[in-house]
């Protein structure tokens, strides 16, 4: 292997640690998002159906983007 090889390779190890990285960083945000989604829904039993819809509909959301992050995930371990 030459030396542009092996430094091709460091670079594809590198950025690959560094996306895996920024998808744990995510994922832990979206968790937490959840989190307090989740907490506004169950606790704030005042609040208007309204807005109970649209924090439901946000839990949604958020919990779909940790699926496809997961997923994301899953697929940089493989290669």
């Amino acid at each position: 292997m030459n030396t542009a090889t092996s430094l091709a390779w460091a670079v594809r190890s590198w950025l690959y640690r560094l996306e895996v990285v920024w998808l744990r960083h995510q994922l832990a945000t979206l968790a937490r998002r959840e989190a307090v989604y989740r907490t506004h829904i169950q606790t704030e039993l005042n609040y208007s159906a309204a807005l109970r819809i649209e924090l439901a509909q946000m839990l949604s959301e958020t919990t779909i983007q940790r699926t496809r992050l997961r997923a994301r995930l899953r697929r940089i371990w493989r290669v």
